[in-house]
């Protein structure tokens, strides 16, 4: 018989995601998104999972993991707020965890909605089927992608890879 070690209060285990199938049916619920609830709930545990693990593997937050090996980027600690606030440790901040929620909506309708969503790509602007050729719009200025306005107050954007154009 094997003992199941379940993870520290806040925290996430590896097969666990920000957020749990019951809270986000309920987030859901209370603004009425039926494309949520037509999904199976196979299918809303795995978007959840991924989501989390997308949320983890393209963003890079301030502070550092509150332990070593954990699976999850939170909870963290030494989190310099924007505004100069030191936090003590942190679990997932409720950005983190609407940003798992939209993402999860988003990767239901396939990896190209999650991705515009993050900003990878902006939406279709046009498509050609000959020879395929597809080009994307670009966001306007001071618009930047929804879950990089939802999560900047916690971004390291000193240690982040810029793109610059030159």
């Amino acid at each position: 018989m094997s003992e199941s070690v379940s993870p520290r209060a806040g925290e996430a285990s590896e097969h666990q995601a920000y957020v749990t199938l019951q809270d986000a049916n309920n987030w859901f619920l209370a603004r009425a998104v039926d494309a949520w609830h037509s999904a199976s709930e196979e299918a809303r545990r795995g978007v959840l999972l991924r989501a989390s693990e997308w949320v983890d593997g393209y963003f890079r937050f301030r502070g550092k993991p509150a332990r070593a090996h954990q699976p999850r980027a939170w909870p963290r600690v030494g989190v310099m707020l924007k505004n100069g606030d030191l936090s003590g440790p942190l679990a997932a901040p409720s950005a983190v965890s609407e940003a798992t929620l939209e993402l999860a909506l988003a990767l239901l309708d396939g990896d190209g909605s999650a991705e515009q969503l993050l900003g990878a790509r902006g939406p279709v602007r046009s498509e050609r089927i000959g020879t395929i050729s597809v080009s994307y719009e670009t966001p306007a200025a001071g618009q930047g992608p929804r879950l990089l306005q939802l999560l900047s107050p916690y971004l390291d954007t000193e240690t982040s890879n810029r793109i610059v154009r030159s």
